[in-house]
C-alpha cells in the first residue's frame, strides 16, 4: 500500500494545479490522479467519487489515472480502462489475469497491459513459478501462458 501512497505523491508534485480537472474547482470530483486502496470503505465519500467518474466516458471524466492496490478489481465492472499498469508482479497468473481483466471490457476500445519487474522481485518467496516463467519469457507469445 506504501508504492499506492507514493505514486500519488509523485502526482501531485509533477502535476500541482493540474491535478484537477473539470471545472477547476479543487474537489474530489475534479481529481484526475486518485489513489484507491482498501482502507477506503464502502459508503466512503471519495471511493463514490472514484467509482463513479471511472463509470463514465473518458471524455466527461476528469479523472484519468487510478494508482491502485488489489483493491481496485474486486468486483468492478470498469468499460473504459484503457491501460493497466503493475509496478512489480503479482503472486501468481491467476492473480495477473485477474488484475489485467478489468481492463479491455470495452469493444471499442484496447488495453493494454504492463508488467514492471526486477529481478529482485522474482527472487520473493511468494512469487509463483509460472509468474516468474511469464516475465522471464523473452521467445514465445504471452499468450499461450493463459
Amino acid at each position: 500500500m506504501d508504492w499506492v501512497g507514493y505514486g500519488f505523491e509523485l502526482a501531485e508534485r509533477i502535476l500541482r494545479d493540474s491535478m484537477y480537472g473539470g471545472d477547476g474547482h479543487k474537489c474530489a470530483e475534479n481529481l484526475r490522479v486518485v489513489m484507491l486502496h482498501s482502507a477506503l470503505e464502502k459508503g466512503d465519500e471519495l471511493k463514490d467519487i472514484i467509482f463513479k467518474n471511472l463509470a463514465k466516458d473518458p471524455i466527461e471524466s476528469p479523472l484519468k489515472v487510478v494508482i491502485a492496490t488489489v483493491a481496485l478489481g474486486i468486483g468492478v465492472d470498469l468499460r473504459y480502462v484503457a491501460q493497466v499498469i503493475h509496478a512489480c508482479p503479482p503472486q501468481n497468473l491467476e492473480a495477473y489475469i485477474q488484475h489485467i481483466g478489468r481492463g479491455g471490457r470495452n469493444s471499442e476500445m484496447q488495453c493494454e497491459a504492463i508488467l514492471y519487474f526486477n529481478s529482485s522481485d522474482l527472487g520473493r518467496l511468494n512469487i509463483s513459478k509460472e509468474i516468474k516463467e511469464y516475465c522471464r519469457n523473452d521467445t514465445l507469445c504471452r499468450r499461450v501462458f493463459f
